[in-house]
């Protein structure tokens, strides 16, 4: 892989890579929460600003989207406190294992240091990817009434 073809943009540069993301979403994270495909693509469309939260960013190498991440705003009702956060981080399985995935952090941790924040948090069900790539465990967080995911932040 030639890494001086992949690029990171703000999604809202790229419009016609919308309705990939809106299916690579569907399969990854929402899952049964969206109710539609058309309502995917308005989810997205409406977490795409380029100078305040929310952001999604798109790795392309060679003009194909090959990733994402996003930065939010805290969706937990009762654990406003934690925002910004690192959210929606996708790397397709083929492009996994090059540092795409850190290379998509390390533009999220620069635009909210352009915003201002001086710190970031993300929860996550994966243990040891956010360890690897220097996010501090910071505690288990319920955000179901069942479920349990670890909270990471890091200090910009």
């Amino acid at each position: 892989m030639e890494y001086k073809h992949i690029k990171i943009y703000n999604l809202s540069n790229h419009p016609e890579y919308l309705p990939t993301v809106a299916k690579r979403y569907r399969k990854v994270f929402f899952k049964d929460q969206v109710d539609n495909m058309y309502n995917t693509i308005y989810c997205i469309q409406h977490a795409c600003h380029k100078k305040k939260i929310p952001q999604t960013l798109i790795v392309l190498y060679k003009d194909i989207p090959i990733g994402t991440a996003a930065i939010r705003n805290c969706d937990i009702a009762y654990r406003q406190d934690l925002s910004p956060r690192l959210a929606n981080l996708f790397v397709l399985p083929k492009y996994r294992k090059l540092g795409i995935g850190t290379m998509l952090q390390n533009e999220v941790l620069k635009k909210v240091k352009k915003l201002w924040y001086k710190k970031i948090y993300l929860y996550t069900k994966i243990e040891w990817y956010y360890e690897k790539t220097g996010r501090q465990f910071k505690e288990l967080i319920p955000v179901d009434k069942k479920e349990f995911e670890r909270l990471y932040v890091h200090t910009l």
